[in-house]
């Protein structure tokens, strides 16, 4: 495991940031997984927290899996180029599986990993998305 990553797991450990599972990749950026669950408008949606060995850490959230249907695709693709144009923070993605994934890249040295600065953005990344899932859920099918 990469420096960046031992420093954001002691971290968590000496915060007693609990729910995170970590794993390692084994890719050639030497990427650590941070795997767990926020609770967002009563659904359980899987956050990851990807460390590696270059100059970006990544955050990403699945907010829905199989969110496009034939009722709902115009409406849900002009709400995430929306929420694109306004947030300089959150990217959102549909991928081909049309599951919505959010991302937020954060800059970091990996020699000089800053652990503040991860869980603040990581903080006001769950405070956005909760703030939007109101908006999104009434866009997604039926579960």
């Amino acid at each position: 495991m990469i420096e960046a990553a031992k420093t954001f797991e002691e971290y968590l450990k000496k915060e007693n940031i609990s729910g995170f599972q970590v794993r390692e990749a084994g890719d050639d950026r030497d990427t650590a997984i941070f795997e767990s669950e926020v609770e967002i408008e009563g659904r359980r949606l899987p956050i990851v927290v990807l460390i590696d060995a270059t100059a970006y850490a990544t955050i990403r959230i699945r907010l829905a899996q199989n969110a496009v249907d034939d009722t709902n695709a115009m409406l849900l693709t002009g709400w995430l180029m929306r929420q694109n144009q306004d947030s300089r923070l959150i990217k959102f993605y549909l991928t081909s599986d049309t599951t919505i994934l959010a991302d937020v890249v954060v800059p970091h040295n990996p020699d000089a990993f800053d652990p503040d600065v991860m869980t603040s953005v990581l903080r006001v990344f769950i405070r956005d998305i909760t703030k939007l899932m109101p908006d999104l859920a009434m866009l997604l099918p039926e579960e």
